[in-house]
């Protein structure tokens, strides 16, 4: 199905929980100079405005990071997030306090990545969407180290992975439409996983009454030969939606659960009632 648009959705707490945890992995593994592929499954847009009719008829940005501005009250733990936003925000200084109606465009995964990207790195931007597909050879089709997909995310997870380079982050954040993408996906990265296992996944999944993700996060858990750390940001809402937001991390960077531990009085300014996080590592299972 096609008809999922991330600009209704851009900034949102899912979005904010994301890309906070994004920017973590980033930072700890751009310390090395060996290359990076950055790989971007469900790429979106790539990057959105707060003021358009999309944004504004769902509002989710206002409970979700323009809820957390100005940047300069954010932790220095996340100052590169910081840097990613403000840049893309004409007249916004990350020094000083702001008006969140300053924060008018919010930076899609493809643009976060890119932010972090240095010479010697690839970037793999993939999104079947037409429109969607359109805007990322609009943004990025002019820089070299970009290559851009249009496929779907499942056949391209076989047929792009694993990249030349040793080390690298895939980011995997579908809309899950489908009642099976849950088990395909699961499916998917299990063999991904097998043929590159140095490489760190980030698996976004939404929190929904009926925790529909559970069955694909704990068989992913079990199945594959290394590290994992979940990260569940639950923020009270009305109704029977989304009510929060889930990241698996496959092969997670050094002290990324404590370094989302630290930023938990942050996150919990995304609810009056007070969001919470909870981050735990599982380590390798054993298999017989």
């Amino acid at each position: 199905m096609l008809s999922y648009l991330h600009s209704f959705h851009a900034g949102n707490f899912a979005d904010v929980h994301k890309h906070a945890v994004l920017h973590l992995v980033l930072d700890h593994l751009t310390r090395k100079k060996s290359p990076l592929a950055m790989i971007d499954l469900y790429a979106g847009a790539g990057c959105y405005s707060l003021n358009s009719s999309e944004a504004r008829k769902t509002a989710e940005a206002e409970q979700g990071v323009r809820r957390l501005w100005p940047s300069s009250s954010w932790p220095p733990v996340i100052s590169s997030y910081t840097h990613c936003l403000t840049s893309n925000n004409r007249g916004i200084n990350e020094t000083r306090a702001t008006d969140q109606n300053e924060l008018n465009i919010y930076p899609g995964s493809p643009m976060q990545l890119l932010a972090r990207a240095r010479d010697t790195d690839s970037l793999v931007f993939n999104e079947l969407h037409p429109r969607e597909h359109e805007s990322l050879e609009t943004l990025f089709g002019r820089d070299s180290r970009v290559s851009i997909h249009k496929r779907d995310a499942i056949e391209a997870m076989a047929a792009l992975l694993p990249p030349t380079e040793k080390r690298g982050v895939v980011l995997i954040d579908p809309s899950y439409e489908l009642k099976d993408d849950y088990q395909k996906l699961q499916q998917a990265v299990i063999k991904t996983t097998r043929r590159w296992r140095h490489g760190v996944y980030l698996l976004w999944y939404p929190l929904l009454p009926a925790n529909a993700h559970r069955p694909m996060v704990e068989g992913i858990q079990r199945a594959v030969d290394t590290e994992t750390l979940v990260s569940e940001l639950r923020v009270p809402v009305n109704g029977p939606g989304m009510h929060g937001s889930g990241m698996l991390v496959i092969n997670p960077t050094w002290q990324l659960g404590e370094k989302l531990d630290g930023l938990a009085p942050w996150f919990a300014r995304l609810s009056e009632s007070g969001a919470v996080i909870k981050n735990r590592t599982t380590e390798a299972t054993k298999h017989e």
